[in-house]
């Protein structure tokens, strides 16, 4: 917030600060549309009523930067279905989608992405980073994966090794070096395109 540190700020300003969204995601056993809103408006405040009410645009946006749009239509009560239990009744990669769009619905600065693209195919990711990149275009996006493929658009990569930062730059320019980043990037390439097929 602002230039205050971290450890300056109590315990509810930092919950504003940053929304979570992880390959372990929780859904409550609710509809879609009250597992991406979970009592909040679209001003970030907390709300008596979060139906499709004045928030309708900001939700909408909010599904296509997540690309949900398409699969609310295969719903039989598209936002208002209920997903079971910690999301049974949804795929793997739709209950990660919906977990992301509760993330990007807070509007919080911060989005701590954690491999977020671990049930979603490669066009799916790509649909997603391309919708992050406009709708949190002013936020702190910080995306934690394995699979490279999601920081072609990155303004900055740390590579990680045991713990300790060993490659940093732009894609371009991580791709153009020798070392750990290019190794792994040149190898799901391998992969994805039919590697030993």
């Amino acid at each position: 917030m602002g230039d205050r540190e971290l450890s300056g700020l109590s315990a509810s300003e930092r919950r504003r600060l940053v929304a979570y969204a992880g390959h372990e995601q929780f859904l409550f056993s609710m509809s879609i549309r009250d597992n991406i809103l979970l009592g909040i408006d679209e001003e970030g405040q907390k709300a008596p009523d979060s139906g499709a009410g004045k928030g309708r645009d900001r939700l909408d946006t909010v599904l296509e930067a997540t690309a949900l749009l398409e699969d609310l239509g295969r719903f039989p009560q598209g936002l208002d279905t209920a997903v079971g239990e910690k999301g049974v009744r949804v795929s793997g990669g739709q209950r990660q989608r919906i977990a992301m769009a509760r993330a990007v619905y807070s509007q919080a600065p911060v989005l701590l992405l954690d491999d977020p693209f671990s049930a979603v195919d490669i066009a799916t990711e790509e649909r997603i980073v391309d919708g992050l990149r406009t709708d949190a275009a002013d936020r702190i996006i910080l995306l934690f994966t394995h699979r490279l493929t999601a920081f072609r658009q990155a303004d900055r990569i740390l590579v990680l090794e045991q713990g300790r930062i060993v490659q940093s730059g732009t894609h371009e320019e991580l791709v153009r070096q020798s070392g750990l980043y290019k190794e792994i990037y040149e190898a799901q390439v391998f992969l994805e395109e039919g590697g030993y097929a």
